[in-house]
């Protein structure tokens, strides 16, 4: 038989593919092919009840709504162990490829526990109020609570559905919220941290039919801080010891139940557990919603230039599920890296934050590769006309004007310029972001993370105040205009290779195309759909096609087809 594909030919206009471009296929039912987007439009009034027929058999043939899409991904680890945990030298416990994984190729394991939480994962308080407590689903406007439990603002749990309630309720969430209850009544702790939380939910399960399981994942994951640097843990500390009065405290209110307390030793190590080893839930948009403690994966040590990235899927009545996907090819007996930071961000915030939150510093190639780490400051030297690149000279953690010298004019005074980047920790109003960010444009690069976060901080800002302008329109498009101004002025023509630059420029394009079709109320112009398609085209390697941001990717393509 000929290896060849089958000659096709345009479902709308019957004609073959055009020189040099292939056919696109319907992304909905993958039956039709077309050769753009304004061709697939005028045959879509012909296609629509075939397509739906098509789409909802195979909807019904995948109805489980947490197994991922069908394709061969979904298929990886099924038949054979892709990773393995080893113990190396110099590293700890790593997970290592024991055959080949292909960029792209989502990493599964045949244990469940691999994808799944130990116990259910944690919403930060600032996103409490907007998401399901069990399922980390929007919950919109209608929302179930506890009816049981007094309410108190400091601590209320909300779920989407009457079976996340129930689903919660049976995983001892109710208990968890009249604990905390109970303590406000007495006065109450100063805070209630999301460790708290998580580790009140593993010692109720820990008494529970699957202690022994959990017991076990837990006793393999890291606690010890090898602080041979001799970074300062007096902070650390002191939140260990406010979550472990908590977590006590909420156990002492929980009469109902008979959680046995463990000895003050083994909390400690528990909560460093948490600490080192618990994921950031984030949404399709990369802001971070709660925490959550996995098996396997954490043994995923970190790099500045990860191979893997993880991603979440939540919603669907179950608590987030965890997928890890190779974002380079991974070759057998090669580690599978993760990052723990934002790899957009400076060396010197990178190696603060591992520094402080993980007591290590990292060594890896992004770290040590000083054109990169000056390319991502984007400092540009006033004195050459036009600006040229500075390069970093010094591995210190924060920036200073000794190591920066331009390699054009050897100029090295950059400290008024260094001043405005620090500025940008304690800019808060809109006034002031939209003042540095003028300053921003002139002394950096595009590329600066510094302009990039700064940029991206008043786009939020300009969406928040749109959202609040209910009933005129005027100003919800003036908003509107502000913010596609400043994401035209973000984005870039080609992706960064490295991961956390990739995302955030498919993020960048995907808001603004929504703020176009926003703007023309609804009259989508045809490269505005072909972003779209690009950005729904490289984030379903990484997303699942049931999360809430490919969810909103289709339907605003097809809100634009139709």
């Amino acid at each position: 038989m000929s290896s060849k594909e089958p000659v096709r030919n345009c479902s709308a206009c019957g004609l073959p593919p055009r020189e040099n471009r292939k056919l696109q296929r319907c992304s909905r039912c993958k039956s039709t092919w077309y050769h753009d987007v304004h061709c697939q439009k005028q045959h879509f009034p012909q296609h629509k009840k075939i397509c739906h027929l098509i789409t909802t058999s195979l909807d019904k043939a995948n109805s489980s709504p947490h197994v991922a899409v069908q394709n061969e991904n979904s298929l990886v680890g099924q038949e054979k162990r892709k990773v393995a945990v080893e113990r190396r030298v110099g590293r700890g416990n790593c997970l290592v490829a024991k055959s080949f994984i292909r960029k792209g190729e989502r990493i599964r394991d045949p244990k469940k526990e691999f994808w799944e939480p130990l116990v259910p994962p944690v919403l930060h308080v600032d996103s409490r109020s907007n998401r399901c407590a069990l399922c980390f689903q929007n919950l919109g406007y209608k929302f179930f609570r506890y009816d049981d439990v007094k309410p108190r603002p400091e601590y209320l749990l909300l779920f989407c559905s009457p079976k996340c309630r129930l689903a919660g309720k049976s995983k001892g969430m109710m208990c968890e919220e009249v604990a905390i209850s109970r303590l406000f009544e007495q006065g109450g702790p100063p805070k209630v941290f999301s460790t708290a939380i998580l580790l009140f939910r593993i010692l109720l399960a820990s008494n529970g039919p699957k202690s022994q399981s959990i017991k076990d994942q837990l006793d393999k994951l890291q606690h010890t801080i090898d602080n041979t640097a001799g970074a300062d843990t007096s902070t650390s500390e002191y939140h260990t010891q406010a979550v472990i009065t908590t977590t006590v405290a909420m156990i002492q209110a929980s009469t109902e139940y008979r959680i046995v307390l463990p000895p003050l030793e083994q909390m400690t190590a528990m909560v460093q557990r948490i600490k080192l080893n618990g994921f950031s839930i984030c949404d399709g948009e990369f802001v971070s919603m709660g925490v959550g403690l996995y098996g396997t994966p954490s043994f995923m040590n970190h790099s500045c230039e990860p191979n893997a990235v993880q991603t979440f899927l939540y919603g669907h009545c179950e608590p987030p599920t965890l997928f890890v996907t190779a974002y380079y090819d991974i070759h057998p007996e090669n580690e599978v890296c993760i990052s723990y930071v934002d790899t957009t961000s400076p060396r010197h915030m990178r190696q603060e934050r591992l520094y402080k939150d993980y007591f290590f510093s990292c060594g890896c190639k992004a770290c040590v590769d000083l054109a990169r780490a000056a390319q991502v400051m984007g400092l540009k030297c006033l004195r050459c006309n036009p600006g040229t690149r500075t390069l970093s000279l010094d591995a210190s953690y924060a920036p200073s004007p000794v190591v920066y010298t331009c390699e054009k004019c050897g100029n090295s005074d950059f400290q008024e310029q260094l001043n405005i980047l620090d500025s940008l920790e304690t800019v808060s109003t809109t006034d002031d972001l939209l003042a540095l960010y003028g300053k921003l444009k002139k002394i950096c690069w595009k590329e600066s993370y510094y302009f990039q976060e700064c940029g991206e901080r008043l786009v939020q800002a300009y969406l928040d105040m749109l959202g609040e302008q209910y009933n005129d329109q005027q100003l919800q498009r003036e908003y509107a205009s502000r913010a596609l101004r400043v994401l035209e002025e973000l984005l870039s023509p080609d992706f960064s290779s490295l991961s956390g630059h990739f995302f955030r420029g498919l993020i960048q394009k995907y808001k603004a195309a929504k703020l176009r079709v926003f703007l023309t109320s609804g009259a989508i112009t045809r490269p505005d759909i072909s972003d779209l398609e690009e950005v729904k085209t490289w984030l379903s390697v990484y997303y699942p096609a049931e999360h809430e941001l490919m969810v909103g990717l289709k339907k605003c393509i097809c809100d634009a087809i139709c």
